[in-house]
Protein backbone atom coordinates (compact mmCIF):
# COMPACT_ATOMS: atom_id res chain seq x y z
CA UNK A 1 0.00 0.00 0.00
CA UNK A 2 2.84 2.34 0.86
CA UNK A 3 4.36 1.76 -2.61
CA UNK A 4 1.08 2.72 -4.28
CA UNK A 5 0.87 5.93 -2.26
CA UNK A 6 4.47 6.76 -3.05
CA UNK A 7 3.85 6.08 -6.74
CA UNK A 8 0.85 8.46 -6.63
CA UNK A 9 2.92 11.26 -5.17
CA UNK A 10 5.82 10.71 -7.56
CA UNK A 11 3.71 10.56 -10.74
CA UNK A 12 0.30 12.16 -10.23
CA UNK A 13 0.99 14.91 -7.69
CA UNK A 14 3.53 16.76 -9.89
CA UNK A 15 1.16 16.47 -12.85
CA UNK A 16 -1.68 17.96 -10.78
CA UNK A 17 0.54 20.95 -10.08
CA UNK A 18 0.86 21.43 -13.84
CA UNK A 19 -2.89 21.76 -14.37
CA UNK A 20 -3.83 25.14 -15.82
CA UNK A 21 -5.11 27.41 -13.06
CA UNK A 22 -8.81 28.11 -12.79
CA UNK A 23 -9.73 31.54 -14.11
CA UNK A 24 -10.51 34.12 -11.44
CA UNK A 25 -13.92 35.36 -12.54
CA UNK A 26 -17.53 34.19 -12.43
CA UNK A 27 -18.25 31.63 -15.14
CA UNK A 28 -21.38 31.66 -17.29
CA UNK A 29 -22.26 28.22 -18.61
CA UNK A 30 -23.94 29.49 -21.78
CA UNK A 31 -21.06 31.74 -22.87
CA UNK A 32 -17.99 30.09 -21.39
CA UNK A 33 -18.61 26.35 -20.99
CA UNK A 34 -21.27 25.28 -23.48
CA UNK A 35 -19.10 26.26 -26.51
CA UNK A 36 -16.23 24.09 -25.17
CA UNK A 37 -18.52 21.11 -24.60
CA UNK A 38 -20.20 21.58 -27.99
CA UNK A 39 -16.87 21.77 -29.85
CA UNK A 40 -14.96 19.03 -28.02
CA UNK A 41 -17.37 16.68 -26.27
CA UNK A 42 -21.00 16.60 -27.44
CA UNK A 43 -20.21 14.64 -30.63
CA UNK A 44 -19.34 11.56 -28.55
CA UNK A 45 -21.14 12.36 -25.28
CA UNK A 46 -24.35 14.11 -26.32
CA UNK A 47 -27.97 13.38 -27.21
CA UNK A 48 -27.15 11.20 -30.25
CA UNK A 49 -24.09 9.29 -28.96
CA UNK A 50 -23.04 8.37 -25.44
CA UNK A 51 -19.59 6.76 -25.52
CA UNK A 52 -19.01 4.79 -22.30
CA UNK A 53 -22.62 5.56 -21.33
CA UNK A 54 -21.66 9.15 -20.59
CA UNK A 55 -23.54 12.32 -21.53
CA UNK A 56 -22.34 15.89 -21.17
CA UNK A 57 -25.43 17.68 -22.39
CA UNK A 58 -27.26 17.95 -19.06
CA UNK A 59 -26.07 18.54 -15.51
CA UNK A 60 -27.58 15.42 -13.95
CA UNK A 61 -25.83 13.12 -16.43
CA UNK A 62 -22.56 15.02 -16.07
CA UNK A 63 -22.53 14.69 -12.30
CA UNK A 64 -23.74 11.06 -12.43
CA UNK A 65 -21.00 9.96 -14.82
CA UNK A 66 -21.09 7.06 -17.27
CA UNK A 67 -20.38 3.33 -17.11
CA UNK A 68 -17.68 3.87 -14.49
CA UNK A 69 -20.41 4.75 -11.95
CA UNK A 70 -18.22 7.64 -10.79
CA UNK A 71 -19.18 11.30 -11.19
CA UNK A 72 -17.36 13.07 -14.03
CA UNK A 73 -17.21 16.26 -12.00
CA UNK A 74 -17.02 16.91 -8.31
CA UNK A 75 -18.71 20.30 -7.82
CA UNK A 76 -16.34 22.54 -5.90
CA UNK A 77 -13.28 20.35 -6.65
CA UNK A 78 -11.99 20.69 -10.19
CA UNK A 79 -8.64 19.08 -9.38
CA UNK A 80 -10.42 15.92 -8.23
CA UNK A 81 -12.83 15.84 -11.17
CA UNK A 82 -12.19 13.11 -13.76
CA UNK A 83 -13.40 15.46 -16.53
CA UNK A 84 -10.50 17.85 -15.85
CA UNK A 85 -8.01 15.01 -15.52
CA UNK A 86 -9.10 13.65 -18.91
CA UNK A 87 -9.16 16.93 -20.85
CA UNK A 88 -5.79 17.87 -19.33
CA UNK A 89 -4.34 14.49 -20.35
CA UNK A 90 -3.19 13.58 -16.84
CA UNK A 91 -1.03 10.44 -16.44
CA UNK A 92 -2.98 7.23 -15.95
CA UNK A 93 -6.21 8.39 -17.65
CA UNK A 94 -7.42 8.32 -21.24
CA UNK A 95 -7.02 11.84 -22.63
CA UNK A 96 -10.13 13.47 -24.07
CA UNK A 97 -10.98 14.16 -26.75
CA UNK A 98 -9.12 11.14 -28.15
CA UNK A 99 -8.98 12.63 -31.67
CA UNK A 100 -9.17 16.13 -33.04
CA UNK A 101 -8.19 19.36 -31.41
CA UNK A 102 -7.43 19.12 -27.70
CA UNK A 103 -8.96 21.41 -25.11
CA UNK A 104 -6.66 24.41 -24.66
CA UNK A 105 -5.12 25.38 -21.30
CA UNK A 106 -7.36 28.50 -21.29
CA UNK A 107 -10.44 26.32 -21.79
CA UNK A 108 -9.28 23.97 -19.03
CA UNK A 109 -8.98 27.04 -16.78
CA UNK A 110 -12.60 27.94 -17.61
CA UNK A 111 -13.78 24.38 -16.95
CA UNK A 112 -11.89 24.32 -13.64
CA UNK A 113 -13.43 27.61 -12.51
CA UNK A 114 -16.91 26.38 -13.53
CA UNK A 115 -16.50 23.19 -11.50
CA UNK A 116 -14.99 25.07 -8.53
CA UNK A 117 -17.95 27.47 -8.64
CA UNK A 118 -20.45 24.62 -8.30
CA UNK A 119 -21.19 23.50 -11.89
CA UNK A 120 -23.95 26.08 -12.43
CA UNK A 121 -26.01 25.12 -15.48
CA UNK A 122 -27.92 28.04 -16.99
CA UNK A 123 -28.40 26.39 -20.34
CA UNK A 124 -31.18 25.73 -22.82
CA UNK A 125 -33.07 22.48 -22.16
CA UNK A 126 -30.80 19.41 -22.40
CA UNK A 127 -32.04 18.19 -25.79
CA UNK A 128 -31.18 21.57 -27.28
CA UNK A 129 -27.47 21.74 -26.43
CA UNK A 130 -25.65 22.31 -29.67
CA UNK A 131 -28.65 23.83 -31.40
CA UNK A 132 -29.64 27.47 -31.52
CA UNK A 133 -32.95 28.54 -30.07
CA UNK A 134 -34.38 31.40 -32.12
CA UNK A 135 -35.20 34.60 -30.27
CA UNK A 136 -38.43 35.66 -31.91
CA UNK A 137 -41.73 37.38 -31.30
CA UNK A 138 -43.49 35.10 -33.80
CA UNK A 139 -47.02 34.26 -32.71
CA UNK A 140 -46.27 30.52 -32.48
CA UNK A 141 -43.73 31.15 -29.70
CA UNK A 142 -46.08 33.31 -27.62
CA UNK A 143 -48.12 31.99 -24.69
CA UNK A 144 -51.70 31.05 -25.42
CA UNK A 145 -54.15 33.79 -24.46
CA UNK A 146 -57.93 33.51 -24.62
CA UNK A 147 -59.14 36.66 -26.42
CA UNK A 148 -62.33 38.41 -25.41
CA UNK A 149 -65.09 37.99 -28.00
CA UNK A 150 -66.00 41.29 -29.70
CA UNK A 151 -69.64 42.44 -29.69
CA UNK A 152 -72.68 40.66 -28.33
CA UNK A 153 -73.34 37.80 -30.72
CA UNK A 154 -75.05 34.61 -29.52
CA UNK A 155 -71.88 32.60 -30.11
CA UNK A 156 -68.25 33.82 -29.80
CA UNK A 157 -67.35 32.49 -33.27
CA UNK A 158 -70.17 34.57 -34.77
CA UNK A 159 -68.80 37.62 -32.95
CA UNK A 160 -65.32 37.15 -34.43
CA UNK A 161 -66.70 36.57 -37.94
CA UNK A 162 -68.99 39.65 -37.80
CA UNK A 163 -66.15 41.78 -36.43
CA UNK A 164 -63.86 40.74 -39.30
CA UNK A 165 -66.59 41.26 -41.89
CA UNK A 166 -67.15 44.81 -40.55
CA UNK A 167 -63.39 45.55 -40.73
CA UNK A 168 -63.25 44.33 -44.33
CA UNK A 169 -66.41 46.23 -45.29
CA UNK A 170 -68.28 43.06 -46.28
CA UNK A 171 -71.95 42.49 -45.57
CA UNK A 172 -72.94 39.15 -44.01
Amino acid sequence: MRDVTLCFFLIVAPAMAQLPAAVARPIDFRNDIEPILRASCIGCHGPTAQQSGFRLDDRASLVKGGNSAKPAVVPGNSEGSPLIQRVAGMPGVIAMPPVGQKVSPEQIGLLRAWIDQGVRWNAVPPASVGTARPATKHWSFQPIVKPAAPGREPHPIDAFIRDRLRKEGIAP
